[in-house]
């Protein structure tokens, strides 16, 4: 088996070797920058999850108005970056 880099636990796995080598050296303002960005990333990756949830299930309930609001939110969300 191929080990892949996009298998979430790699890669948090990865961050905390690298936090662990960067408190070591001393470098503890990077180890709390690479920190916070990774948490911020897997909070991103839950959120986007949770909103396709709910999407699937206004979609499979016919709640139109619900997917219109976060079809909204999304084309939004997608314009400002």
């Amino acid at each position: 088996a191929r080990l892949g880099i996009n298998d979430a636990q790699i890669r948090a796995d990865i961050v905390r070797v690298i936090v662990q080598y960067l408190q070591d050296e001393g470098y503890n303002s990077a180890a709390l920058t690479l920190q916070d960005e990774a948490s911020l990333r897997v909070r991103q990756v839950a959120a986007q999850r949770a909103q396709l949830r709910r999407m699937k299930r206004s979609i499979t309930e016919g709640d139109w108005p619900e997917v219109e609001k976060l079809v909204t939110k999304a084309a939004f969300r997608n314009q400002k970056t």
